[in-house]
């Protein structure tokens, strides 16, 4: 039997991320590499990048009108920021959890990726880092 985070865990780990960008998608793996996802990254001069979402805070499902409502904050929380990002979703592989909307945050640190996600309530976020496998990160 797992524990809920271990779960939740897995499920993360179990998940595309995927950033929409001039009409096409771009997938991030958990513990991969991604070509395109650095390609992407470069053209916004970015080594690092963070794939965050406001939706469902701590793993709780509520309704859509409340989660664009803080998908709309955090977009305006990056744009205080300064930091550019493009718009995507998170879907789980077993399909039984709804697609969540999330952005892809450029010029992110792991620390101030940490701090945004948490102020939203989330319990983990995917850091990408030039040349690197991405990161699943766990926040809780």
């Amino acid at each position: 039997m797992f524990s809920a985070s271990r779960s939740r865990a897995e499920a993360y780990a179990a998940t595309d991320y995927v950033a929409r960008w001039r009409g096409r998608n771009v997938l991030i793996g958990a513990d991969r590499r991604s070509a395109p996802a650095e390609r992407l990254m470069a053209r916004f001069g970015s080594r690092t990048a963070a794939f965050i979402t406001a939706a469902n805070p701590r793993s709780g499902l509520r309704a859509d009108h409340a989660n664009r409502r803080a998908e709309a904050a955090l977009a305006a929380h990056l744009a205080r920021l300064g930091l550019p990002f493009v718009g995507g979703w998170g879907q789980g592989r077993c399909g039984t959890w709804p697609a969540e909307r999330s952005v892809l945050a450029f010029r992110i640190s792991q620390r101030s990726a940490r701090h945004v996600a948490r102020r939203y309530g989330q319990n983990a976020i995917v850091f990408l880092r030039l040349g690197q496998p991405a990161l699943l990160v766990h926040l809780r």
